[in-house]
């Protein structure tokens, strides 16, 4: 695997974890695509690759697809979020003591 792929695995599993956690939303794929700024059918794959590594599941809901997390997507999500918040109050705390802009 890759870092780039890595890095936009995570990201996908972040940006669905947030919804589905603090904002209680529905996620389809035409929504996170805009969201992040990927074309429909990357994100298609990345979604098709986290599906067979059993962190996401889709239902069908008439045309379209509805994304939710399995058990397992949502330990590794909630995990994620917490590390994206822990290291937003690093970030924070070097940039008043330093005064660098991070």
């Amino acid at each position: 695997m890759t870092l780039i792929k890595f890095v936009e695995w995570q990201n996908v599993m972040a940006y669905i974890s947030d919804a589905e956690f603090n904002r209680k939303k529905k996620i389809y794929p035409a929504m996170i695509s805009k969201k992040m700024n990927l074309t429909y059918a990357h994100l298609i794959k990345i979604i098709k690759e986290l599906k067979l590594l059993g962190l996401l599941d889709t239902v069908k809901e008439g045309r379209t697809q509805r994304i939710t997390l399995t058990n397992t997507g949502k330990i590794i999500g909630a995990n994620l979020l917490q590390i994206r918040g822990e290291l937003k109050t690093c970030k924070q705390i070097v940039r008043t003591q330093s005064g660098i802009k991070l």
